[in-house]
């Protein structure tokens, strides 16, 4: 039913739709706070650590400047006193540095080849989360026919300004709805109680016959003590598109962009928000003429995915902005878009951004962007005709690197990167609406790093005893546990002057206009810090596990492994890039080389989808990784 598109992913449409995402892949789920200056170290650094949440400064936080302990002096590791902040003053303390910040229950936050005397890092509390208000309401000005096949449905948000685009964007993109709106429970006829975000509204209506279809009153979450504006965008989709594309496995997010047909909008500006309330919305403005967004030079294996966004205070992008219109197209093609923007009725006479947002149709890891912030008008064409490449993760021995993101021959080189690695934790899902063999998987945040135009590697800094590594192996916990390690090289377009070693993180909403970004996902790296690795006479590195033969591979592949000794326990499994393990292939003792067969089926029998899978061997000397990818 059309209810479907509740339950799946917190909602794939919503995802598509609110693609203000075009900044977010890998960028922070939060506001970005921190910066660096002062010039050119010489001789003193001084360090303040904040949270990442609040801004508050975090006393007995841990800093060290250098790779490791003792580099490039002695005690150049400190805790931060009560106010946040650690000096450091030594006549080795010249130029470019490495510099960490942590704390116990922290993740760590590392900036790379820094030249700045005074820095302040943010670091985010593990499990953190911040009490917000919450508003609700109900929206009027609904045109509805019953048993037309059609139904009808707004998207409801607050206005929020671009240094908050990072944040805003990362949620929307991964259809993870909960930092802007609760999900809620929802009792829907023939399908029960659904998983639904807040921020959709559905008027009560009468399709299929006699079934009635609402979900009201809205709800989403505001910044407390604070004037804020609420919009929302009202829109009428084929009840049969629902039903095609959102009870399949994998939505298309193509065929769900080009149905949902805009209608009007409703905004209600300057609420002062003490606390909870309540504010209806009326929908009063109409469409207005078309933003044209022109496409090209996109990959064939990427959707493109279009977003129009009214600044309703006309600053080009800096007022308040509100996303209106949106629009796809298959990658690889050529093509003009229309998107929907603020017609009568609209306060004052905004101005828009927009962009265009290229995402792997496999996996959605992959993703390059661009952003047109000129301040467009109706009738405009915002231009979406260079990206930055997609970069490729790689895990090579202890060293995280990437393909270059630079675009030369159109001109397009990245201003700074980021990289994280998060602890992803896959549990049953255990709401009241979920079913049998649901899961959810819980992030962790471990480590941030910053690093400038022209990295392309880094290795983990050394922190010594002083502070645990927050690195967790998930082969050593006892929960489903996998590392993703992410890396987005971003443009700052509208900063032509930009200087790494003064600047503040708030630059990367403010001045940002491209940006290209990528996931891997692994379950134990091979020859990685994460694993405990035998010395000179252990084992025999990545060697001990063979590569696949044949891999890509149909119906069946051999693998080789090897044990260092006889009698040594050795475990072959199968894991899919959830970090689910979906076939045990050797489970034993024994010694020498030996061999598992696999033909694509999971430990019942069972035929196991196309895609990538990896193979982990785990001795008692540690653990081996491979990649195996499985055709039709």
């Amino acid at each position: 039913m059309v209810f479907l598109f509740m339950a799946q992913a917190r909602g794939p449409l919503l995802a598509a739709l609110a693609l203000l995402a075009l900044f977010a892949p890998a960028l922070a789920a939060i506001d970005p706070a921190g910066g660096f200056g002062g010039g050119p170290i010489a001789g003193t650094v001084t360090i303040t650590v904040i949270d990442e949440m609040t801004g508050n400064p975090v006393p007995g936080a841990y800093c060290q400047v250098g790779p490791s302990p003792g580099l490039p002096f002695a005690g150049n590791g400190a805790r931060t006193n009560a106010s946040g902040v650690a000096v450091f003053s030594h006549p080795a303390l010249a130029g470019a540095q490495t510099v960490t910040a942590g704390k116990e229950g922290y993740a760590c936050f590392t900036v790379f080849g820094i030249d700045a005397r005074e820095m302040v890092l943010p670091i985010r509390e593990q499990g953190a989360a911040i009490e917000r208000p919450i508003y609700q309401g109900d929206i009027s000005g609904f045109n509805i026919v019953w048993n037309d096949g059609i139904v009808d449905l707004a998207l409801v948000w607050r206005t929020f300004f671009v240094r908050e685009l990072v944040s805003f964007a990362s949620d929307l993109l991964g259809g993870d709805f909960e930092r802007f709106a609760p999900t809620v429970g929802e009792n829907f006829p023939l399908v029960g109680l659904q998983p639904v975000p807040g921020s959709v509204y559905m008027p009560w209506q009468i399709e299929l016959g006699l079934i009635p279809l609402s979900r009201k009153p809205y709800f989403i979450y505001v910044e407390d003590q604070t004037v804020t504006d609420i919009g929302a965008v009202y829109a009428k989709m084929p009840l049969m598109t629902l039903l095609d594309e959102l009870g399949s496995d994998r939505p298309d997010l193509l065929a769900l962009l080009a149905a949902f047909d805009v209608q009007k909008y409703a905004i209600e500006q300057g609420i002062f928000v003490n606390g909870s309330g309540t504010k209806n919305l009326s929908l009063t403005i109409g469409e207005g003429a078309p933003l044209r967004i022109r496409v090209e030079n996109t990959a064939p294996d990427m959707d493109v995915l279009c977003v129009a966004i009214a600044d309703l205070d006309r600053l080009s992008g800096y007022g308040r902005l509100m996303p209106c219109g949106f629009a796809g197209t298959p990658g690889g093609t050529p093509a003009v878009l229309g998107l929907s923007t603020l017609g009568s009725g609209a306060p004052g006479n905004p101005n828009y951004l927009a962009g265009a947002l290229q995402t792997d149709t496999l996996e959605g890891l992959a993703s390059t962007a661009v952003f047109d912030r000129r301040g467009l008008v109706a009738g405009d064409t915002a231009q979406a005709t260079g990206y930055l490449e997609v970069p490729t993760p790689l895990l090579a021995g202890d060293r995280f690197t990437w393909t270059s993101v630079a675009n030369a021959p159109a001109g397009l080189f990245p201003t700074v990167h980021r990289a994280a690695l998060t602890l992803v934790t896959t549990v049953p899902d255990t709401a009241e609406w979920a079913e049998e063999g649901d899961t959810l998987d819980i992030p962790t945040p471990l480590w941030t790093f910053l690093l400038g135009a022209e990295d392309t590697s880094f290795a983990l800094p050394c922190l010594g005893t002083e502070l645990p590594s927050p690195i967790i192996d998930p082969a050593a916990t006892p929960d489903l546990d996998r590392l993703d390690w992410s890396v987005t090289g971003i443009r700052l377009g509208l900063a032509p002057g930009f200087d790494y070693d003064e600047w503040n993180l708030v630059d990367l909403g403010l001045s940002g206009t491209h940006l290209a970004s990528n996931t891997e996902k692994f379950v134990a790296p091979p020859e990685s810090p994460l694993v405990s690795v035998a010395e000179e006479g252990g084992r025999r590195g990545a060697n001990a596990l063979g590569f696949p033969n044949p891999n890509p591979f149909r119906s069946r592949t051999t693998i080789r492994f090897d044990h260092a000794s006889a009698g040594e326990r050795a475990r072959l499994d199968v894991f899919d890039l959830a970090g689910r393990r979906v076939r045990t292939l050797f489970d034993g003792t024994g010694g020498g080389e030996q061999q598992a067969m696999w033909d694509g089926t999971d430990d019942r029998g069972r035929d196991l989808p196309p895609g990538l899978y990896l193979l982990r061997l785990r001795t008692e000397e540690g653990a081996h990784t491979r990649k195996v990818l499985k055709t039709r």
